[in-house]
């Protein structure tokens, strides 16, 4: 039995994988007469957020308002070269009142921050403290792959599931952890 998600090394990689992005002061999302949500940060920080017309053929998320906004951070990673950055947002936080949209940037090559585009969870109308991660940056190698598909009878399914679950599945647990899982570091 998986007792919490830190059992799951796999779900605890996805946690702690990369470098995150924090709101640098609280903001604060209120809902005008007219229906437009408008964003208030504190003072210092008029910058960080703004609203942005929807990028046209782009279509807006399940659940989330037309309208949306942008993140403006101060600051780009620099990767080695041969390197990109995946920008997503945080996995796996569904807790969050947004939704910030995914990209890659060649950050080998452009360093500059951008504005990275976000959407608002359909009725919210409220705080965003301060420390709130707002996207996950994870280093990613360029590389050229090539798929290859192989395919399997229903006997070579069934054999190849009952060797993993063989050598995975035991009483007392964790033995992809213990024999299989490397951890991942990002300082």
């Amino acid at each position: 039995p998986v007792r919490t998600f830190r059992s799951c090394s796999g779900l605890l990689d996805i946690f702690i994988s990369g470098y995150m992005y924090v709101t640098p002061c609280n903001i604060t999302f209120k809902k005008n007469n007219d229906g437009t949500t408008f964003v208030k940060t504190e003072p210092g920080y008029e910058d960080f957020v703004g609203s942005r017309q929807p990028m046209q053929s782009f279509p807006t998320p399940i659940g989330c308002d037309d309208y949306h906004f942008h993140w403006y951070p101060n600051w780009a990673p620099s990767v080695p070269d041969g390197y990109s950055v995946m920008y997503i947002h945080p996995i796996n936080r569904f807790d969050l009142p947004f939704l910030t949209v995914a990209g890659i940037i060649d950050s080998d090559k452009y360093t500059m921050p951008g504005l990275m585009p976000f959407f608002l969870k359909e009725g919210f109308s409220g705080l965003i403290p301060k420390g709130t991660p707002y996207a996950q940056i994870i280093p990613i190698k360029r590389e050229d792959w090539t798929s290859e598909h192989i395919y399997y009878t229903n006997q070579e399914m069934y054999d190849r599931h009952v060797a993993t679950t063989d050598k995975y599945r035991v009483a007392y647990g964790g033995i992809y952890k213990q024999k299989t899982w490397e951890k991942k570091n990002y300082e």
